[in-house]
C-alpha cells in the first residue's frame, strides 16, 4: 500500500493575465496549443494529465520555457492572482488530483469486496472523502500559500487599506453562501445543487459506457500564484498537497451527521486566516502546527521521500510570520507601493533546466514538442529515453537506426579510423598505448611530431592534451599519466593542419557543422590577463597554465585589444568548448563526402569529428588531407549546434523536420 499510495496523479493549470510595464493588457496577442494558450489578455499553461510530481515538475520547468518564446515583445505574465487595472482576466492557480485505479481497488479489496457495495459507488465515495477533507483543511494552504495581501482590481491605494494574507481565497458574503449549502455526502446530492465553482473543490466527473456517472478527479481552486517564483508555485506546494491526500485516504474524515456544520465552520476558519495581518501570529498557529507534526508522521511512516525538507520550510513560515510568501512579497517593495514595485520589476525570467537523468539533448527536444502541441511522455528517464509524437528518442539525439553494431566500433577511435580508411577517408596517424614502456618504444617514431593525447574510447576528459610543438619525453609521460587517470588506454594522434569540426548528422544527412573553438579570452588593451580571467569566471589548471607559458604569455601581461590567447590548444564539452556554425560556408563539395563518410560507418544520427583546412575550397578525392576524419560519437550535444559564439541557431526544428514530428 506505501508504494501505491504515493502514486497519485496530477494536472496543473495556471492562467496569468499579461501585461506590460504600465500595467496595460494585451488583448490582440493569440497563441494556442494543448500546452500553451494566449488570448485576451490571459497566459494559460495547462500541464499534461495524471502526471506525478516529477512529470509536473518537467511540464511546468518546460512551459515555462517554451513560453519565452512565444510571449509577445513587452509583455510578461503577472506573477499575482490580483490583476492591477486589468478586469475580466481571471488568474488561477487549479490543481487537479487523480486517484490511480490500482490504489482504488486495493482499497476496495481490502475492506469493502465483501460487501454489498458497488466499485462505483465506493470510488466516488473515496474522492467524496478526499473532496471533504481538502475543504475541512484549506485554511492550512491558505496560511502557508496565500499572496494576495491586496485587491488591485477595485482601484484602492495600498496605503488606504491594510494588506491581508490571501483576499483571493477570501470569499464575499454571496460566495460562502452559495459554498455552505453544496452538500458532499454523495454525488447525486452534490449535483442537485447549482454549484458555479466558488467552492475550494470542485468534482469532476464522467460517464460510463452505461451512462452511469462517477467521479473521476478532484479540482482544487482558490489558490493563490505565487510571485517571485518560476512557476506560480513555490516548491513545497505540490508534495504539501500530495502528503495531504495520502493522510485523508488513511485517517477518517468528518462525521456525515455534522457534515455541513463542520465545513461551514472550516470555510469561516479560512476566511479568518486569509484576512489576517501576514505579520502577525495567526490565532490557528497551535492547530497549523499541530497538524503540521501529524503529517510529519505520517509521511515518514509512509516513507514519502523529502518531505522533510518541505517540513522545515513550513514550519519556519509557521515560526516566522515575515517569512510566509503575503508578507516576503510586502517586504521588497523599494519604498514604494507593491503594486508599482511589481511594475517596474515586471520580467519573465527562466531558470535552466537541470535534472539529474535526462540530458541537455532531451530537454531541449521537449522544450520544442511543448511549443509545437506534440504528445511527449519520459519513458525511461535513467537511460534517457523520451518519446515525442510516437517517435522514441534515445539520449535526445537518436531513433535507434544506428547500426548496434557499428555504433559499438565508433566507441573505439582506433577502430573508427579503420572504418573510416575503408570508405576512402584520410585518417589522423595515431597510436594507443597503456604505460610509459608503450611511450618508450613508440618515442623514436613520437618525438619529431606535433601530438594530441586523448582516451582512447568514448570517454570525454579535461586532462586531453595537445602539443602543437614535438614535446620532450618528459611532457609526454606527465601527459599520459594525468589521462591514465580517466582511462586506461590513451589514443596518441599526430596533429594535423587545419580547423577541427562537428558534423551533426540526423536522419543520415548534414544538418550543422560547427568549428570547434578552444576556450580563449580576448584583450581590451586595458586589463591584465588576470583579471580577465576573474571577468569570464575561468579558473586555471595546470594544462591551461602550461597552455599559456609556451606562448610565453603570463597572467600579469596586458593583452592587445582584439587579440585572442588561447588558454588550451584542444576544444571539448570538457574544457571550454565555443563554437561556430560554418555549414553555410562551407563549399558544397563536402556534403556527400560527409554524408557518404557517416553511411559508411552505420550513422544514421550521430556526429562526426573532422579536420579540414580549408572549408572554402573544392573538395578533391586526389588531394591528401583536405578532409580528415578523427572520431564518430552516437550521442553528440546539441547545445553546441544550438549556442553559437554568433548567437543561437534553431537546430531543433530541423531535427523535427527530417524526423517528420511535425504533428
Amino acid at each position: 500500500m506505501t508504494e501505491v499510495l504515493q502514486t497519485l496523479r496530477f494536472q496543473v493549470k495556471r492562467s496569468f493575465a499579461l501585461l506590460d510595464k504600465q500595467g496595460q493588457v494585451n488583448q490582440s496577442a493569440e497563441f494556442k496549443n494543448q500546452y500553451l494558450e494566449i488570448k485576451k489578455g490571459q497566459v494559460t499553461l495547462t500541464s499534461r494529465p495524471q502526471q506525478d510530481l516529477a512529470g509536473l515538475n518537467l511540464d511546468m520547468a518546460l512551459q515555462s520555457q517554451a513560453l519565452k518564446q512565444v510571449l509577445p515583445s513587452g509583455y510578461y505574465p503577472w506573477p499575482w492572482s490580483s490583476s492591477p487595472i486589468v478586469r475580466g482576466v481571471d488568474a488561477k492557480n487549479q490543481i487537479f488530483i487523480q486517484l490511480p485505479e490500482e490504489l482504488l481497488l486495493n482499497l476496495y479489496s481490502e475492506k469493502f469486496v465483501q460487501s454489498k457495495v458497488a466499485y462505483t459507488d465506493f470510488r466516488n465515495q473515496v474522492y467524496l472523502k478526499l473532496a471533504r477533507q481538502f475543504i475541512n483543511y484549506q485554511w492550512v494552504l491558505t496560511y502557508f500559500f496565500g499572496a494576495t495581501p491586496f485587491k488591485w482590481e477595485e482601484m484602492v491605494a495600498e496605503a488606504k487599506v491594510s494588506p491581508v494574507r490571501s483576499h483571493r481565497t477570501s470569499l464575499n458574503a454571496v460566495e460562502l453562501k452559495e459554498a455552505n449549502i453544496i452538500d458532499y455526502r454523495d454525488l447525486a446530492k452534490y449535483q442537485a445543487i447549482q454549484n458555479t465553482g466558488v467552492d475550494f473543490v470542485s468534482l469532476m466527473t464522467e460517464e460510463l459506457a452505461d451512462q452511469t456517472r462517477v467521479i473521476s478527479g478532484l479540482q482544487l481552486n482558490q489558490i493563490d500564484l505565487a510571485p517571485q517564483t518560476d512557476f506560480g508555485q513555490t516548491k513545497e506546494l505540490l508534495p504539501l498537497i500530495n502528503v495531504m491526500a495520502g493522510y485523508f485516504l488513511m485517517t477518517a474524515g468528518p462525521e456525515m451527521a455534522n457534515l455541513r456544520a463542520t465545513l461551514t465552520a472550516a470555510r469561516q476558519k479560512n476566511q479568518i486566516i486569509a484576512q489576517e495581518n501576514p505579520f502577525a501570529q495567526s490565532q490557528f498557529a497551535t492547530e497549523l502546527r499541530q497538524f503540521l507534526d501529524e503529517l510529519g508522521r505520517f509521511a515518514k511512516n509512509y516513507r514519502y521521500n523529502d518531505f522533510s525538507n518541505v517540513m522545515t520550510v513550513l514550519k519556519q513560515r509557521l515560526d516566522k510570520p515575515e517569512e510566509t510568501l503575503a508578507a516576503r512579497s510586502l517586504r521588497q517593495n523599494q519604498g514604494m507601493s507593491v503594486l508599482a514595485t511589481s511594475l517596474a520589476n515586471l520580467d519573465y525570467r527562466t531558470t535552466e533546466i537541470k535534472l539529474k537523468t535526462l540530458s541537455h539533448n532531451s530537454l531541449l527536444l521537449l522544450q520544442r514538442a511543448v511549443l509545437k502541441g506534440l504528445d511527449y511522455q519520459v519513458i525511461a528517464p535513467e537511460a534517457d529515453i523520451i518519446e515525442i509524437a510516437g517517435h522514441l528518442i534515445d539520449h535526445g539525439i537518436s531513433q535507434s537506426q544506428n547500426s548496434l553494431l557499428y555504433s559499438r566500433l565508433w566507441a573505439q577511435k582506433q577502430t573508427a579510423k579503420k572504418l573510416a580508411q575503408a570508405a576512402g577517408v584520410t585518417t589522423s596517424s595515431a597510436w594507443v598505448v597503456k604505460n610509459n614502456h608503450d611511450l618508450s618504444q613508440l618515442w623514436p617514431l613520437l618525438q619529431t611530431k606535433g601530438l594530441v593525447l586523448k582516451p582512447a574510447g568514448e570517454i570525454s576528459s579535461n586532462q586531453n592534451r595537445v602539443f602543437r610543438m614535438p614535446p620532450t619525453s618528459g611532457e609526454l609521460k606527465i601527459a599520459l599519466g594525468r589521462l591514465q587517470k580517466d582511462s586506461k588506454e590513451v589514443l596518441i594522434e599526430q596533429v594535423v593542419a587545419g580547423s577541427n569540426y562537428r558534423a551533426l548528422i540526423i536522419a543520415g544527412k548534414l544538418v550543422s557543422l560547427i568549428e570547434r573553438l578552444p576556450l580563449r579570452v580576448v584583450g581590451d588593451g586595458r586589463t591584465p590577463l588576470a583579471d580577465l580571467l576573474v571577468r569570464k569566471n575561468i579558473k586555471l589548471g595546470q594544462i591551461e597554465k602550461e597552455t599559456l607559458k609556451s606562448q610565453g604569455i603570463r597572467l600579469t601581461d596586458v593583452i592587445s585589444r582584439g587579440i585572442e590567447v588561447l588558454l588550451r590548444y584542444d576544444a571539448s564539452s570538457q574544457t571550454g568548448m565555443q563554437s561556430y556554425e560554418s555549414l553555410t560556408e562551407m563549399d558544397a563539395s563536402y556534403r556527400p563526402v560527409i554524408e557518404n563518410l557517416a553511411a559508411k560507418l552505420g550513422m544514421v544520427e550521430g556526429a562526426l569529428d573532422l579536420v579540414i583546412p580549408n572549408i572554402y575550397q573544392v573538395y578533391d578525392a586526389q588531394k591528401d588531407n583536405q578532409l580528415v576524419f578523427l572520431s564518430a560519437h552516437c550521442y553528440p550535444e546539441l547545445a553546441f549546434h544550438q549556442k553559437t559564439v554568433f548567437g543561437d541557431q534553431d537546430i531543433v526544428t530541423e531535427i523535427f523536420r527530417l524526423w517528420n514530428l511535425s504533428h
